[in-house]
């Protein structure tokens, strides 16, 4: 098996940071995509495309979900999901690989990762309600709202650590980048993130600080990497998983309910536990000297 991009490497120039990589991305989707991204950039296949063919696949596990629930549908539907998460991360990739990472990039791939999941909750709905009743519109829509916040969420705080720690250059958005059609949207998107995130006050100890202390990196890696995994249990990986279990069940509302209770339970949760983290950051900001550890402590508010 093969080791972790190597420094200076074209896999460390396209890959995503291994410290904050889900680790089924990392050891299995990711590396499928990665063999997609170098034919592509050999072929100048162009990111957004790849990621229209994700949203194909997509839409192409929506039809084989929402057809029934017989073995074969819920295998192609898996299958086809595979196939998204391949081009998902082969997209981004491709757009580092080459040097085409844009804004409209992002919101393009945002947008046909949403479309994918929009097609298979529509699909569920039409394919449920004939036995379920107009309740299970309601149910779809929760859920889908419900997958949007999460979504939004766990990428945000990827984005944050690769700011703080990583050093990426900036996370402020370029909404004039984009589209005007899609800027409401997009906005949208930004103002859920914000929202959020809890990152008003973390962003602004970085700006007030010009250079930003050694110290304060080592910290927030200690105190945030582990939050930035338990984040990932909001990835779309593990929902394909979850999706495909409902459907053997022969119970796709299974998904809905899991999305709805169980998923927002955990966002619930994971919002608290980064707030706490936070604070204890904020209070190593402010401190005269930097502490040699950031052991965790008892979360109380700040003054």
């Amino acid at each position: 098996m093969r080791t972790a991009p190597g420094v200076g490497s074209e896999e460390a120039r396209a890959w995503r940071p291994a410290e904050i990589e889900e680790p089924t991305n990392r050891w299995f989707i990711h590396r499928l995509s990665w063999v997609v991204a170098r034919w592509c950039a050999r072929w100048g296949v162009h990111p957004n495309t790849v990621s229209l063919l994700g949203l194909a696949c997509g839409i192409g596990a929506a039809v084989a979900y929402g057809s029934g629930n017989n073995g074969w549908t819920c295998a192609v539907g898996f299958l086809c999901m595979v196939l998204w998460h391949v081009f998902d991360g082969a997209d981004g990739q491709l757009a580092r690989l080459t040097g085409k990472a844009s804004e409209w990039g992002k919101v393009m791939d945002g947008l046909c990762d949403h479309g994918t999941f929009l097609s298979i909750y529509a699909a569920l709905v039409f394919s449920l309600a004939p036995s379920l009743g107009i309740g299970v519109v309601l149910l779809g829509v929760l859920a889908g709202l419900s997958h949007f916040v999460q979504a939004t969420a766990y990428e945000r705080q990827r984005q944050l650590y690769e700011y703080v720690v990583l050093g990426k250059p900036t996370v402020q958005a370029q909404v004039e980048r984009v589209p005007v059609v899609f800027r409401g949207l997009y906005r949208l998107y930004l103002a859920v993130q914000q929202s959020l995130s809890g990152e008003r006050q973390v962003l602004l100890a970085v700006s007030s600080g010009g250079s930003f202390p050694e110290g304060l990196r080592h910290g927030y890696r200690q105190l945030f990497r582990p939050l930035v995994h338990a984040w990932s249990a909001l990835s779309s990986n593990y929902r394909t998983l979850a999706l495909f279990g409902a459907c053997c069940l022969e119970a796709p509302e299974l998904f809905f309910w899991w999305e709805l209770i169980g998923l927002n339970g955990v966002l619930v949760g994971l919002v608290f536990w980064t707030r706490c983290r936070q604070q204890q950051w904020l209070r190593f900001t402010q401190a005269a000297e930097l502490p040699t550890s950031f052991a965790v402590r008892k979360c109380v508010p700040l003054e």
